[in-house]
């Protein structure tokens, strides 16, 4: 698994992610100029991370990590894979469901699957009963709705989901 570094930079230092007797590598730092960018995302910086999360197979990784812009668009989900990261989610960003984007994305656990397939639960604008929901994302980009609040569970007759969906996991089944 990745380790953080004094809450300073995420670094790359064990499991599938460095090669045996290598030295750990700084992949991304708060510290001004020094691998502070978040890739893909048009110039912001990095200002936190959080405990970052591995696929079964440690190839692959995931993250909440937060920029230093201002709320409700300073939280992020980050995927990766190696060295290489992507952006996935930005808090008041990514569009979800129609004219709906994430906001308060506070939940630390992401679940990441060896193809690159992940699991995050958000809340979504607008003050509903519908707004909590656990979504899954592919490597390719798309995001889907897997649960959502309010929502029936199929496999419990009468049941529903309710106010508050968290540390979500995923399966190599994709549920």
């Amino acid at each position: 698994m990745c380790k953080r570094l004094g809450a300073v930079a995420l670094v790359v230092a064990c499991g599938g992610l460095a090669r045996a007797g290598s030295a750990p590598v700084v992949l991304y730092s708060t510290i001004a100029g020094v691998n502070d960018s978040v890739p893909g995302s048009g110039g912001l910086v990095f200002a936190s991370f959080e405990r970052p999360w591995r696929s079964p197979n440690g190839l692959r990784w995931g993250m909440l990590a937060r920029n230093t812009e201002e709320a409700p668009s300073d939280a992020m989900y980050l995927t990766g894979q190696g060295t290489v990261a992507t952006l996935r989610i930005r808090e008041g960003v990514t569009p979800i469901t129609a004219g709906r984007v994430p906001e308060g994305m506070n939940d630390r656990r992401i679940g990441v699957l060896d193809d690159g397939q992940y699991g995050v639960v958000l809340n979504l604008s607008g003050a509903t009963g519908d707004d909590q929901v656990g979504v899954i994302g592919n490597a390719g980009g798309s995001v889907a709705v897997a649960i959502r609040e309010g929502e029936r569970i199929n496999a419990i007759d009468g049941a529903r989901f309710g106010t508050q969906i968290s540390d979500v996991s995923i399966t190599s089944a994709g549920g």
